[in-house]
């Protein structure tokens, strides 16, 4: 996942404001350990509509379309 991409949450429950939106990832956020590992990133999607802008782990996400 890249800034630019659109994005879908993975496993949302029936009746919640995102389901089946696209948002689109406006910053990413990955730590690397002392160790030299990667902690899973976390992306942050700007959503449509009045529901806003929240950091989420890249793997409740599905692109759909890559920037």
């Amino acid at each position: 996942m890249k800034l630019g991409d659109l994005v879908r949450k993975r496993n949302v429950p029936p009746g919640h404001p995102v389901r089946d939106a696209i948002g689109i990832i406006v910053a990413i956020n990955e730590v690397t350990r002392s160790d030299g590992t990667v902690d899973s990133p976390t992306a942050q999607v700007q959503w449509p509509g009045d529901y806003g802008k929240f950091w989420t782990t890249t793997q409740s996400l599905e692109v759909m379309s890559e920037a």
